[in-house]
């Protein structure tokens, strides 16, 4: 019998075992969990979303990242959204929506991850943040924003959202 002790930054589950056995054992899980916001705002009665690029590859995705010991999912969505696009708003505590794709990891290895979204209604936008310099940013429509994406999971959920996002005053 082996007990998960903790997880890595590399998504690495480090496993103790019994007493018997010397060494400790690596396993990498089929899935991690992780977490993103969905930051919009209201133009003309219209949502339109806001994009990053991510930090490696420069492709557009949305703010994301792992959950946070000590935060809930949605709470841990909205820190992400704040450190890596500057904005800041009333998070939905329900996710909207989820995804599945392959992250490349500092190692060269992928790792299969899960992302719940969490809408995020936009009342601040800080003119200076953490990742500002690290990453561009976009705001667009929900089809615009499915057309910007390449991870085919994602795109699908922005398509979907266009018809089912709720009605933004």
């Amino acid at each position: 019998m082996a007990w998960v002790e903790s997880c890595d930054s590399d998504c690495y589950i480090f496993v103790t075992t019994p007493p018997d056995l010397k060494k400790p054992v690596f396993i990498q899980p089929a899935s991690v969990q992780q977490i993103a916001a969905l930051p919009y705002i209201s133009v003309g009665g219209q949502a339109q979303v806001l994009l990053i690029t991510s930090r490696e590859r420069g492709r557009w995705i949305l703010p994301k990242g792992w959950p946070v010991k000590g935060l809930s999912y949605a709470e841990a969505a909205a820190r992400e959204a704040e450190e890596e696009a500057g904005v800041i708003g009333s998070i939905s505590a329900e996710p909207f929506g989820h995804f599945d794709y392959q992250k490349r990891m500092s190692k060269g290895y992928e790792v299969r991850c899960s992302v719940l979204v969490y809408p995020l209604q936009v009342v601040e936008h800080r003119l200076d943040w953490k990742e500002r310099g690290d990453r561009q940013m976009r705001w667009c429509t929900l089809l615009e924003a499915a057309g910007q994406v390449d991870d085919a999971g994602l795109c699908h959920l922005l398509q979907s959202a266009h018809q089912t996002f709720p009605t933004v005053p």
